[in-house]
């Protein structure tokens, strides 16, 4: 899809190459032009939203994850700044850089953006198989932590997301175990996960 129109719609001084370079740096993994392209695929199938809404929602997309550091907690806020120092500052810019900080930690301000949150964590509703390549993904942007600092920092997120996500918990509580013990088979990790 050829996002430079959009841009220019919003009067963004940035390029679509130039996004798409970013979207596609080496120390991604997870956060890439696939999640990317799945975000952008929610977004389009939603047939309830208006042209602008969706409009909205797809400037959200191609810069919510535009900067991503793993080694910083900061991304949000210098994704949404390179939104706004690359465009005028319209109540449409204001309210997408506001989605974008809102992501930091899913804690959305207005129905637009909690329906963009839930379509960007859309991958903790999903199979096990999905969860397990995110896990991969997620596990190789943060190879800068030990196994055991990584393993703690991520049980426990994995944990609050099946508080959040109660309908996917079975699945969810599956990838705990083999997040603590990786080398289990798939068929045992399913059957010890009701221990944790």
């Amino acid at each position: 899809m050829n996002f430079q129109p959009l841009l220019d719609r919003f009067q963004i001084q940035l390029k679509a190459e130039e996004l798409h370079k970013r979207w596609t740096e080496p120390h991604r993994k997870y956060h890439t032009q696939s999640h990317l392209d799945d975000l952008l695929r929610q977004i389009e199938a939603k047939s309830d939203l208006q042209d602008h809404e969706k409009n909205l929602l797809f400037v959200a997309a191609l810069f919510h994850d535009i900067i991503y550091d793993p080694k910083r907690h900061d991304n949000e806020e210098r994704s949404a700044q390179l939104l706004e120092q690359n465009s005028s500052n319209t109540p449409e810019i204001q309210h997408i850089a506001q989605i974008i900080h809102d992501t930091k930690d899913h804690s959305p301000s207005d129905p637009l953006s909690r329906l963009f949150s839930e379509m960007d964590m859309a991958i903790v509703t999903r199979p096990l198989p999905d969860l397990l390549e995110w896990e991969k993904g997620i596990r190789f942007e943060y190879s800068h932590y030990s196994n055991l600092a990584y393993k703690f920092g991520r049980l426990r997120f994995i944990q609050a997301m099946r508080k959040r996500y109660p309908a996917n918990s079975t699945n969810l509580r599956t990838l705990q175990w083999r997040i603590l013990f990786p080398k289990f088979k798939q068929t045992h990790a399913a059957s010890c996960a009701a221990t944790i």
